[in-house]
């Protein structure tokens, strides 16, 4: 797991946490009339695969899978796979959503967001297509 702020081990803690924090007060404002959501986002790494490295892509898929078995288990609604550049990093997180969709036995709709750099492709080159795909 990357541990670069010291806190990796606590990852799993961290977010389930963090979710049923978020769900009690989302619960809380809560009515028929306007329900509220929990989407537990995800990433982005300080890693990138394609760019700077510093991680393997078995290891990114368990560090996602960790902290989406973590949302899912703090009761989030859907969650984000955020703010991606790296479709090796998509990939990964996927993967590891997926992981933790089977471990569960829940699935949680989810969405993803990528950045496009004003060159019009990912930090790492692909283009929008290439994203979609």
């Amino acid at each position: 797991m990357n541990v670069e702020y010291g806190l990796g081990h606590l990852a799993y803690e961290l977010n389930v946490r963090a979710a049923q924090l978020a769900k009690d007060e989302a619960d809380r404002f809560s009515t028929p009339e306007q329900p509220r959501f929990v989407v537990g986002a995800m990433g982005p790494t300080t890693k990138t695969l394609s760019v700077t490295g510093g991680t393997t892509f078995d290891e990114l898929v368990r560090n996602y899978e960790e902290q989406a078995r973590a949302l899912i288990d703090g009761k989030c609604d859907a969650l984000l796979l955020e703010t991606s550049q790296d479709m090796l990093n998509v990939k990964a997180g996927f993967k590891g959503i997926q992981e933790a969709f089977q471990q569960t036995g829940i699935e949680l709709p989810l969405m993803v967001s990528g950045t496009i750099e004003p060159m019009g492709t990912t930090l790492a080159g692909q283009d929008i297509e290439a994203f979609y795909i």
